[in-house]
Formats: C-alpha cells, structure tokens, sequence
C-alpha cells in the first residue's frame, strides 16, 4: 500500500462536468477525473459529486467511485471489494477537489448573475 501513497501524490485534477439541478434549488453537481500519466501507462479515479448547500460539496455515492487502479495484498492477490473502496476513498479525501470543485460553481453562478 506503500506504493498507493506514492501514487495518490502525484494525482491531478483532469477533467470535471458540472450541471444544474433545477429540481433542488439550482444546486449543483457533477463528475470529477483526477489521474496522472506514466511513460507507459495512466491511472485515473472518477466519481460524482453534489452540491449539498452552496458552495457545500460532498461525493455522492462513496461506493460508485470508478478506477482502474488494481489492488493486492503482499502477496500478490486481489483485495476484496471492501478494502478497495475503503483505499479509493482514502485517496479522494486526501485530494483538495471540493476548492476546486466550489470555485467552479462560484465562476459558474456569477456568469449566470451577469
């Protein structure tokens, strides 16, 4: 798992969808991308997020976070399910996405006003 901390590190902001829920008082939600690239490969987490109140943003469904990142143990056989959401989401709340998330919807709202 030591190689997992390494490989959360290098993790960046990639790509981001956001839309209006016109049915829960215009907030807002969307997906998120974060992933970096190797000479050889890309690893890539995604998952949804909601706007719970404004400028309030938390994952929407804490087990429907998608990666191909692959898990094993020490010696060398996959993880359950369990231990790797519980990694997945270790992973998302060490990321700072809600700032960039929120200042997204900021940008969003004040076009809107204008």
């Amino acid at each position: 798992m030591d190689d997992w901390q390494q490989s959360v590190r290098r993790l960046r902001h990639l790509g981001m969808s956001v839309h209006v829920d016109d049915s829960h008082k215009s907030l807002r939600y969307g997906q998120l991308l974060w992933g970096f690239e190797t000479r050889d490969s890309m690893l890539g987490i995604a998952w949804d997020w909601r706007e719970v109140m404004p400028d309030v943003v938390a994952i929407a469904d804490p087990l429907s976070i998608v990666s191909n990142a692959c898990f094993v143990d020490e010696e060398g056989v996959a993880v359950d399910d369990a231990v790797r959401m519980l990694c997945l989401n270790t992973a998302l709340y060490q990321l700072p996405w809600q700032t960039a998330v929120c200042r997204a919807n900021r940008r969003r709202r004040a076009t809107a006003l204008a």
